[in-house]
């Protein structure tokens, strides 16, 4: 998933709906984590490199509510479980933070 800014605001993207072995949050390079932290409910940032994210916001984005994908991420969670990756109380799941440029969808710059 990727966060960057569009027309003046931040928004979150699902770059890949069917990769459940990289998870991260790419973060577009200018972007300041205090800002995304408020602005993008769906992402919350303990620090510069890690943050729990919304598992309902991954079904929804990725179309995860039924079939194949539905499987998928249910596999790729309960993975997250066995290593600690979700979080006690909010059921967030953790996500590597990684600072780069983001390209927008359907661009080779």
């Amino acid at each position: 998933m990727a966060i960057d800014e569009h027309q003046g605001s931040l928004r979150l993207r699902l770059l890949d709906a069917d990769d459940f072995t990289a998870f991260a949050v790419v973060v577009a390079d200018g972007v300041d984590l205090a800002r995304a932290d408020q602005e993008v409910p769906q992402v919350r940032f303990d620090d510069s490199t890690r943050a729990w994210v919304d598992p309902d916001w991954l079904r929804d984005a990725g179309g995860c509510h039924t079939g194949s994908r539905a499987e998928k991420l249910a596999s790729m969670l309960r993975y997250a479980g066995t290593k600690g990756w979700i979080h006690p109380t909010s059921g967030e799941v953790a996500a590597h933070v990684v600072r780069q440029s983001v390209r927008a969808p359907g661009t080779s710059r």
